[in-house]
């Protein structure tokens, strides 16, 4: 054999690769991340009870406010209409009726649930001016619903 077939060169061929070394990088490695690897503890040896479910433990629950803008700009608080000047931006009333609200809901600790339902021809400042009030109300989940 040449010189040249023993450091791994073929004359016909060119280089070529030899698959032992590469065989054992990969199972070195393997065998390093099986070693390295922490396994968890499983759930069926640890000691614990899982409460019982109770049917007096549903939290409690208030009734929604609905808030309705009409295409003219009337804002509805539950089907009433809340007394407003067209062109007036700041809505007292509804604000003050919201702070209530979220008062209620604060002290019974149930969730206060407001829907917004805004009518497409509505002016879109009217509707952010809804929003204001919520925030201001301290009601910062607000659902918007058709």
């Amino acid at each position: 054999m040449s010189a040249h077939l023993l450091a791994g060169i073929d004359q016909e061929r060119g280089p070529r690769l030899s698959m032992a070394a590469l065989i054992d990088i990969g199972f070195l490695l393997l065998t390093f991340f099986l070693v390295s690897a922490t396994l968890q503890r499983q759930e069926a040896n640890l000691q614990m009870r899982l409460p019982a479910i109770t049917r007096t433990a549903a939290p409690a629950r208030s009734e929604a406010l609905r808030i309705r803008i009409t295409a003219q700009g009337v804002i509805e608080l539950n089907r009433e209409p809340l007394l407003h000047l067209p062109g007036q931006r700041d809505i007292e009333q509804l604000v003050e009726r919201l702070e209530r609200y979220a008062a209620m809901t604060a002290r019974t600790g149930a969730e206060a649930r407001v829907f917004i339902d805004c009518d497409d021809a509505a002016a879109e400042q009217r509707f952010i001016d809804v929003l204001n009030a919520c925030a201001r109300a301290g009601l910062a989940q607000v659902s918007l619903v058709r």
